[in-house]
Parts: structure tokens; C-alpha cells; sequence
């Protein structure tokens, strides 16, 4: 673990990070790396999260979050330990098997007295664990509607859902009993999980319960999904003046939207909306009634012949509901702050044949020759 040292090629605030060198710009890494130093970069210039969550009234909704709250810190951005792609450990007691990895796990350094010798502290306090989804605006979904209504599209991992209802369960350990009272009552009469006719049968009781918990416990919801957008010019290359923006979501809020989904697809079977709401409830219960659940063995169970590697996908049509309005149609980061994220010519480290990271690529070269040259970019 070192510190990265100024003049080489490197990320805004990933100080201290199991990625450093190659592995901040490789293919399947950028797209997570990045998001990360914008959010270090936004926390540090006060700007903070648009925070997707669930109200009293069960509704979703967004408020500002400071990044402070994100990251469930006030130590400077210096101070933590980015690791990516990492087993969050404090939800491995509610697993009888191996938790899988998430996209990255925040945590303080033991040691913080040696920041300034290279970075030699090792990772302590587990801080916080999320998904991230950087995403783009328009999607092809959204791209020839008014730009009013352009959004982005959103793909949800297994992982994504395993977290959230682990999340869920360490928020509400010391109301354990009164989240069972909530649940057994339909939970405990499924005789078949693994029956896709059973759980058409009890699919509005499942997700009546489902509702009943996340409005009874919203004041447990807790950060889990990053969606930091990047805005285009259409379906372009080309980044619009105002390109980024910042949304965090709670896990109750992917819960909720999770059940409105499932709510709203007819027909009989089970969707891959009803499928994800059905395997959060059983781990729950099995959570709060035994304290530990077999997900593994219950999302391998419970496929219902659909797709495995991915719960579900939803479009910029969908998305645009629950996301606030004013900041997809006029995100608050302009792109000219790229040369304060990406740092000490980063960018010519980009592989330039994927979408992202070619948009990136060609507008930096751009904006670091005008800073070079004395112009404004």
C-alpha cells in the first residue's frame, strides 16, 4: 500500500488505495476509480451528494447528502483507505457462506500519524461498503426525447441486493424482533421459495410486507449505490459543458424501487422485479429470525430461470421518476474541472476505444493545452 507521489500520472483523492499505477486507468477499473475521485473532489469543494432515499410516506425522494455523511467520516479524504473490489466484513456474521466482494470499501488508516511518510498506515475502521454505477445521460432509452426527460439506465448486481438487505438487517439488529413481527406472518407460511407458482400466489403479500418494513424502519436507510452521471451532447462522444453529477442511493431506496417495479408488472410468473424482492425478503427474515441467512444457496435457489450474473436493468424512462430532474437536465460539475481530477497527464493513460474513457481522453487533451497556454478552457 503506498501513497501515490505527485508528478505521477494519478486520481484526485485516491491517496491511499489497493489501485495505484496501471490499475487506476485499466479497462475494467477507470469506470470505478473515477467516480470515486470526483466524489473526493466534489466532498473537498463542499458540493454535495444528491441523496436518493425513502420518506416517511414511503415514496422516494432526494436531498442533499454531504460527502462527510457519504462516507461516514470527517477525516480528510487522506486519512482513508479506498479498496476496491473488497469483502465489506461487518455483514459477513450474516452469512453462513463467503460474502462476495463489493465495488469498494471505504476505511481509515490505523496508523494516520504516517500519512506524510508515504502512506504506510494499514487499513482499520470499516467506514462504509458500495455498489457503483457510473452512468451515462442520455441513454438509448431517453436519447430522442426532450432533453428535459433524458436519464440514464441503471444495471443491479446480486451483489448490489445482497448488500442492501445486509445493510438493512445490521441497521435493524436491536428492532430484530419487531422487523420479524413484520415479515413471519408471510414469510414463515412459504413452503416452496424456489416455486414460481407459490410466489405468484403470495406475490402481493410478499411485497405488502416488504412495504410495511421499509416504511416502519426508513430511519435505518443507510448509503449503498453510488450513480455518478456523465451528460453527453445527445448520443455524441462529446461531454456537455455541464457533465457530472452526483447520486447516492439508500438502500431502502433500491428496496422501495425494487417493490414498486415488481408492483407494477402484470402477468403471471416471476419478473426479475418480483424475483429480487422475493430473495430480500426470505434473507431477511431468515436474518432476523435465525441471525444468519444461506444467500448463496437462496439466490442460486431462487432463480426462476432468468439470468443470474445480473438481478435486473432499469432504462432512463424508468430511472428518470426517481432521479431529481434538474440535476440530470443541468448536472452541477462543469467539464473543465477534469484537470483537477484527473491529475499529472492521467489521461494519456486511457485506453481511448471505449466510450467513456475516449470522451474523456480527447476533452482533457483539449483542456489541459488551454490551461497550458494561459487560456480559459
Amino acid at each position: 500500500m503506498t501513497k501515490t507521489q505527485a508528478g505521477q500520472p494519478r486520481l484526485y483523492g485516491l491517496t491511499n488505495s489497493n489501485r495505484r499505477g496501471a490499475h487506476l486507468w485499466g479497462k475494467n477499473e477507470f469506470n470505478s476509480n473515477f467516480p470515486i475521485a470526483l466524489a473526493c473532489w466534489m466532498r473537498d469543494s463542499k458540493i454535495p451528494a444528491r441523496y436518493i432515499k425513502l420518506d416517511t410516506n414511503g415514496n422516494i425522494g432526494h436531498a442533499d447528502m454531504d460527502f462527510n455523511q457519504v462516507f461516514n467520516t470527517t477525516l480528510p479524504n487522506e486519512a482513508l483507505f479506498f479498496e476496491f473490489e473488497a469483502q465489506y466484513a461487518p455483514y459477513q456474521k450474516y452469512c453462513y457462506d463467503v460474502l462476495k466482494h463489493t465495488d469498494l470499501v471505504i476505511r481509515t488508516l490505523a496508523k494516520t500519524e504516517t500519512l506524510t511518510d508515504m502512506g504506510q498506515g494499514q487499513p482499520d475502521k470499516y467506514l462504509r461498503a458500495f455498489e457503483i454505477k457510473l452512468t451515462v445521460v442520455p441513454d438509448s432509452a431517453t436519447a430522442r426525447r426532450p432533453e428535459a426527460e433524458w436519464a440514464s439506465e441503471i444495471v443491479v448486481r446480486p451483489i448490489s441486493t445482497t448488500h442492501c438487505v445486509c445493510g438493512m438487517a445490521d441497521s435493524c439488529w436491536n428492532e430484530r424482533e419487531a422487523v420479524r413481527a413484520i415479515l413471519e406472518p408471510v414469510c414463515s407460511t412459504m413452503e416452496h421459495w424456489d416455486n414460481s407458482h407459490e410466489i405468484s400466489i403470495k406475490k402481493n403479500a410478499i411485497l405488502d410486507v416488504l412495504t410495511h418494513f421499509l416504511v416502519q424502519f426508513n430511519n435505518k436507510q443507510i448509503p449503498l449505490m453510488m450513480q455518478p452521471i456523465w451528460k453527453t451532447k445527445g448520443q455524441s462522444p462529446e461531454l456537455s459543458e455541464n457533465a457530472f453529477d452526483f447520486f447516492v442511493w439508500s438502500d431502502f431506496a433500491l428496496g422501495e424501487m425494487i417493490v414498486d417495479l415488481a408492483k407494477r408488472e402484470g402477468g403471471t410468473g416471476v419478473n426479475r422485479y418480483m424475483r429480487s424482492a422475493a430473495r430480500m425478503a426470505r434473507c431477511l427474515f431468515d436474518i432476523v429470525a435465525s441471525g444468519k441467512a444461506n444467500v448463496s444457496a437462496i439466490y442460486t435457489g431462487m432463480a426462476f430461470h432468468l439470468q443470474t450474473d445480473k438481478e435486473f436493468a432499469v432504462n432512463g424512462a424508468v430511472t428518470h421518476q426517481y432521479l431529481p430532474s434538474g440535476n440530470l437536465l443541468s448536472p452541477r460539475v462543469r467539464l473543465d474541472v477534469l484537470p483537477k481530477i484527473i491529475l499529472d497527464g492521467g489521461h494519456k493513460k486511457l485506453s481511448p476505444e471505449r466510450r467513456f474513457d475516449a470522451t474523456i481522453y480527447f476533452t482533457t487533451e483539449h483542456l489541459f493545452h488551454d490551461l497550458k497556454h494561459g487560456q480559459e478552457p
